[in-house]
C-alpha cells in the first residue's frame, strides 16, 4: 500500500470519520474519429443515344458558262441570211450538301460501387488521468500545505498532481 494511503487512512481515522478510504479510477476523454472510406466502383456501362437526322440543307453551284456566238461561214449579203447562235459548253454544277448536326447524348446506368473503409491513422489516443477521491469526506478545493510539507492529517481529498499552480501537490 502507498504511503500516502496509510497516511490519508490515518488522518481519517484520527478524525473520527470511519469511511473515508480513497478510491481511484481512470477518467479518460473519448476521442471520436470517422474511418477513412474509399469508393471501388466498377466501369461505367455507357452508350451514345441519337436523335435521326433531320432534312439536309443542299445547295447547288455552278461554274460560269463557256458560251461562243457561232455565225455561219459562209458570206451573205441578202435578208434571208441564217442567224448567228449562241453556243454553250456543258455546264459543270455541284451539289453541296451541309450535313445535320447530330443530336445525341451519352446514357449510361447507376454507377456500382462499393466502399472500402479503413481505421483512420491520425485519431489522437485518449487522455487519461488518474484520479482518486475519498467518497465519504468531503472535497477540499486544493490540497492544504504546512512549510515544504504536504499536511495529509487534514486532507479530505487526494489526486495525482494538484492543477492549481497555488496549492500544494497532492499526495
Amino acid at each position: 500500500m502507498n504511503f500516502a494511503l496509510i497516511l490519508l487512512a490515518l488522518a481519517a481515522s484520527a478524525h473520527g470519520i470511519t469511511d473515508c478510504a480513497p478510491e481511484c479510477s481512470w477518467r479518460c476523454t473519448e476521442p471520436h474519429c470517422p474511418a477513412v472510406c474509399t469508393p471501388l466502383c466498377s466501369p461505367p456501362q455507357c452508350h451514345t443515344a441519337c436523335e435521326e437526322p433531320s432534312h439536309t440543307s443542299c445547295e447547288v453551284k455552278c461554274e460560269k458558262p463557256q458560251c461562243d456566238v457561232k455565225c455561219p461561214n459562209e458570206p451573205c449579203s441578202g435578208r434571208d441570211c441564217p442567224n448567228c447562235q449562241i453556243v454553250c459548253q456543258k455546264p459543270h454544277c455541284l451539289t453541296i450538301c451541309e450535313p445535320p448536326q447530330p443530336k445525341c447524348q451519352v446514357i449510361c446506368n447507376e454507377p456500382e460501387c462499393d466502399w472500402k473503409c479503413e481505421k483512420p491513422t491520425d485519431c489522437p489516443r485518449p487522455e487519461c488521468e488518474l484520479v482518486c477521491e475519498n467518497p465519504g469526506c468531503l472535497e477540499a478545493e486544493c490540497c492544504p500545505c504546512y512549510g515544504d510539507k504536504v499536511a495529509v492529517q487534514n486532507s479530505e481529498m487526494f489526486k495525482i498532481g494538484e492543477p492549481n499552480p497555488h496549492c500544494c501537490p497532492c499526495l
